[in-house]
């Protein structure tokens, strides 16, 4: 559900980003918001992951 909510919003919020900067004369902005965005949401995920499943450990395969 959340990967498509985010598929869902993502295009609409990266539209709007685009269009204020684009207005505003300087739409490299807008990309290097964008591009820094999508680059910590990496972290944002490893972060959450580790906050969410801390006590993770390797599963051992039985009979082998």
């Amino acid at each position: 559900m959340a990967g498509s909510l985010g598929g869902l919003f993502f295009p609409i919020v990266v539209g709007a980003l685009l269009d204020t900067y684009k207005a505003q004369g300087d739409i490299t902005i807008g990309y290097n918001y964008l591009f820094l965005l999508c680059g910590s949401a990496y972290l944002l995920a490893w972060l959450c992951i580790h906050l969410f499943a801390p006590m993770l450990k390797p599963v051992e395969s039985i009979g082998t």
